[in-house]
């Protein structure tokens, strides 16, 4: 105990409390032994005896011995009466500081060192007390009667202890009634000082700076490696403000003082100028700081002429005309009330700017945009011109020409005040823009009368095909015939299906465009177009070209209608808004295929001059299926050789659909007919032909439509015959009528996969023998609903290197681009139609 090894510190005080109910009892060492260890180490005891034991004059005796002092013995008759002693001992010791709890303090005022700082008030002095309830801090009034205690604790100025970081002077109301102060605002130093001390000192000054409100000096002695600090706030009605007017550095002095602003005093003229001056306590000295003179400056900028006169621009050509003349005058005058009279002049530099919140400005001072000036000047007013220059040619007059005009000065040394200068008082002018307007035709009423013209075109093909592109071109022109137009615009209605994709401007000396689309109302939508920058001079137009966004499934009817109007804020200026409508005709695109499945009769074995073979099946598998969102009406023919040389061919043949639609019917037998390519179909060449006709409904993707043909040859028909086609396929005209199916692009014809074979023992099937056709009648075959269309050949063609042909199948759904991988899908027809 009381040893280093056991935590002891050195120099710290020591005590030893012992209570005892009885004397000592078989112990070997002697208090002789014991006693001057204890007073050697320089240990406080007490001794204290419970219980009657110690009526005895030995044992009393024996306390005495234990105790260092005989005031430090108390005997008590038992155990409850030591809670007494306790709380003496707990008021004579203080708890370790940093232990309290959140809702306790370890000291009230112990610590307080009242009267660390006083001031002298109205109602009374008041005395500071910084160590008040665990540095909390606080103050004592005195007024008529008893002094109030005036609790600054942690919870109304902030963290306990602040005045070991780098300091803060709070600004508190006093009210005699309140147990609190009221501290709503506090005065901080400049970062980076966490141990300068800031608030050790305080200074009640004068108007310093000119104005009504007074400013406060708060020194700060160890700042800036303990050369100290001073700095000024400045006052504001209401209370004090936290804008640090000034910082003044100990280290700037040529003395170099140690600990500046450990004490401050002020708001006197001890200089005899008549301005307030600070007195600033350092180690061993003291410097005096005076107020210097201050100076309002006031600027103010003129042009001539007044506005911009407006000039007509070439396309391609920059304007490098003069613009005019800017007038920047400085206007210099006294704000302190001193003695130095009017002899006091200042440097001033300024720096001019034009358009300064713009990247292309619209003017310069002949080759820059910038311009940067210096004038000394007295007391009075000072001038300087700016000549200006257009900058290129303008294309936003809507705006004002900015011109912007900054400065700063300092006033040159009074002689004989030991280099004191005047000062640009906070109450200038550091900063002014001025702004010059662009003329505009407003006639001499000077109310602009706007006159707006719109042009628009589609600028398609002749009608619109839903499926094949998928946007609609229009081209307009805005123009305005009249006086200027401010905010001119476009207001286009369309159909809600159609919206804004992009915008391509072709002319325009006024500026660019900017255009969206609203979301639809109903079955209509509308894109709104402004011009940037909003002005139209008289005589100006503007030329675009606006693609608008058509989904591929678009239903639009068989035409639609767009308008535009004119639209600008001139409002009851007397221009009226025009508008133009336009009807543009719509198609859509339909992709059909024609697809023979691969289980299909490739081939008959008739070996001339032999035995007739029995009666042998053909049978033929087409399917008809549409790629994309929309279907069409159509028909399917299929044309079969019905003799071969004088015999018949079949026994039986019939077309059999696999679903109730399409409807199948036989129609008259057709006399032979050769090929004709240039309408891509192939025909019976040289014998009559059965024609059945199947009706197809719009087919709706999917599923596809089945059509089995076939049936049973008969086994006499060989005889001589040489080649023959067998169930050749057409798609013929479609039950369209009254609406016309318009031809869009040439084809090529294709080859088929079935046929029969002639002469010999058995071979490979030759090529081209029969075959699948597609195609139609011309227009009018068919009647006023004729279907004309083009047929593409697929799998696509190899040319001689064995590559593929890169012609493939034009533009439309991905499905299309897929068409050809399967060998069994030997032709396509690809209609437009007009719902």
């Amino acid at each position: 105990m009381f040893v280093s090894g056991r935590g002891a510190r050195a120099g710290a005080r020591r005590v030893l409390v012992v209570v005892t109910d009885g004397e000592k009892f078989d112990d070997p060492l002697d208090y002789s032994e014991v006693i001057p260890l204890a007073e050697a180490m320089a240990v406080t005891r007490y001794a204290i005896g419970v219980g009657s034991a110690f009526g005895r004059p030995q044992a009393h005796l024996e306390l005495q011995v234990i105790a260092s002092d005989p005031t430090h013995v108390f005997r008590v008759d038992n155990f409850e009466a030591l809670s007494g002693i306790q709380r003496e001992l707990r008021e004579r010791i203080f708890a370790i500081e940093g232990t309290s709890s959140a809702h306790s303090s370890s000291f009230q005022m112990e610590m307080a060192q009242e009267g660390f700082s006083a001031t002298l008030t109205t109602a009374g002095p008041v005395l500071g007390a910084v160590g008040a309830f665990d540095w909390s801090g606080g103050a004592f009034a005195y007024g008529g009667g008893a002094p109030t205690f005036l609790n600054g604790s942690g919870t109304h100025l902030g963290t306990p202890g602040a005045h070991l970081g780098g300091g803060r002077v709070y600004l508190c109301e006093m009210d005699g009634q309140a147990p609190h102060l009221r501290c709503p605002r506090a005065l901080r130093g400049s970062p980076g000082h966490p141990h300068g001390r800031f608030g050790a000192s305080l200074a009640h000054l004068s108007h310093l700076d000119g104005l009504t409100c007074p400013q406060v000096a708060v020194g700060a002695p160890l700042e800036d490696d303990g050369h100290g600090a001073v700095y000024l706030f400045r006052g504001a009605p209401g209370g004090h403000l936290g804008e640090v007017v000034q910082r003044i550095s100990g280290s700037r002095f040529p003395s170099q003082p140690q600990f500046f602003g450990q004490s401050l005093s002020g708001g006197r003229d001890l200089s005899g100028d008549h301005l307030p001056d600070l007195a600033v306590g350092a180690r061993d000295q003291v410097l005096l700081l005076r107020s210097p003179p201050l100076l309002q400056v006031r600027l103010s900028v003129t042009f001539e002429p007044q506005v911009i006169p407006a000039r007509e621009c070439p396309e391609g050509a920059e304007l490098r005309e003069p613009l005019g003349v800017a007038q920047v005058c400085f206007n210099l005058s006294k704000a302190s009330p001193d003695t130095f009279g009017p002899a006091l002049s200042a440097r001033l530099w300024f720096r001019a700017r034009l358009d300064p919140d713009r990247v292309r400005p619209r003017a310069d001072f002949g080759a820059e945009t910038a311009e940067n000036g210096t004038l000394v000047m007295g007391l009075g007013r000072s001038c300087r011109d700016l000549r200006l220059f257009h900058r290129g040619c303008p294309q936003d007059t809507m705006t004002p020409l900015t011109l912007r005009v900054t400065f700063g000065g300092r006033g040159d040394p009074l002689g004989g005040s030991g280099g004191l200068r005047p000062q640009i008082g906070p109450g200038s002018d550091t900063q002014l823009s001025a702004t010059l307007p662009f003329e505009h035709d407003c006639g001499t009423d000077n109310v602009c009368q706007d006159q707006l013209q719109v042009q628009l075109n589609f600028s398609g093909p002749g009608a619109l095909v839903v499926g094949e592109g998928d946007a609609l071109e229009l081209r307009l022109r805005l123009r305005n015939a009249g006086e200027s137009s401010f905010g001119p615009g476009l207001l286009l209605r369309h159909p809600a299906p159609l919206s804004f994709r992009r915008l391509q401007l072709l002319q325009s000396r006024s500026g660019s465009l900017r255009c969206h689309s609203e979301p639809p109302s109903g079955r209509d939508r509308r894109t709104r177009c402004h011009l940037q920058p909003p002005l139209l001079r008289g005589g100006g137009q503007v030329s675009f070209q606006l693609t608008l966004d058509v989904p591929s499934d678009a239903e639009l009817g068989d035409s639609l209608e767009v308008t535009a109007q004119t639209t600008s804020d001139n409002g009851g200026s007397g221009g009226r808004s025009q508008s133009v409508t336009i009807t543009v005709p719509v198609r859509y695109q339909v992709f059909l295929v024609l697809a023979s499945s691969p289980d299909s009769t490739r081939y008959l074995n008739i070996t001339k001059g032999g035995a007739h073979p029995p009666t042998a099946p053909v049978t033929h598998h087409y399917q008809v299926k549409v790629l994309g969102h929309r279907g069409v009406a159509a028909a399917v023919s299929f044309l079969v050789p019905s003799h071969l040389s004088p015999e018949p061919l079949w026994e039986h043949l019939e077309v059999s659909p696999e679903q109730e639609e399409p409807r199948c019917e036989e129609r008259p037998e057709q006399r032979g007919a050769g090929a004709a390519p240039e309408r891509h179909l192939l025909a019976c060449p040289s014998s009559p032909c059965r024609l059945f006709r199947c009706s197809l409904p719009p087919p709706a993707p999917p599923p596809p439509l089945g059509v089995p043909c076939g049936g049973a040859a008969q086994d006499g028909g060989a005889g001589t015959a040489g080649a023959a086609q067998a169930a050749p396929a057409e798609l013929g005209p479609g039950e369209l009528r009254p609406r016309p199916v318009q031809e869009h692009l040439g084809g090529h014809r294709a080859a088929g996969a079935d046929g029969a074979g002639a002469a010999g023992p058995p071979q490979p099937p030759p090529p081209h023998f029969g075959g699948v056709s597609g195609g139609a009648p011309p227009a009018g075959a068919g009647g006023a609903g004729a279907l004309q269309g083009w047929i593409l050949q697929a799998p696509l063609q190899r040319n001689a290197g064995g590559r593929r042909d890169p012609r493939g199948p034009p533009r439309g759904p991905p499905e299309l681009r897929k068409f050809g991988e399967n060998s069994s899908e030997k032709l396509i027809c690809i209609l437009i139609k007009t719902p």
